[in-house]
């Protein structure tokens, strides 16, 4: 199980991805990733799927909660934000 404490310091979303330099940033333009020794396309992929890891943690959090709570809307709702958000990344090639 992780350690619950760790997951609640990560730098907050959302992140930008930085797809000419392979640079993943928060929303004051601090580096919280580089991917440099990859070929271009592969910074690119890269960064773009570790920009969407506040969205993909978001949305799992909700569904713990929901499944928790015994309310089934907000899985719904989780549900079609991952399915959104796999969408967005399918049509960037991630």
């Amino acid at each position: 199980m992780p350690n619950r404490s760790l997951v609640n310091q990560h730098t907050p979303g959302p992140w930008f991805a930085n797809t000419h330099t392979g640079r993943v940033t928060n929303g004051n333009d601090r580096c919280v990733l580089a991917s440099y020794h990859f070929d271009e396309q592969q910074r690119e992929i890269n960064a773009r799927l570790i920009a969407s890891v506040p969205e993909i943690l978001e949305t799992l959090q909700a569904c713990i909660r929901a499944h928790k709570t015994g309310r089934y809307e907000p899985i719904n709702a989780a549900i079609i934000a991952a399915e959104n958000l796999i969408e967005v990344l399918e049509e960037n090639d991630v």
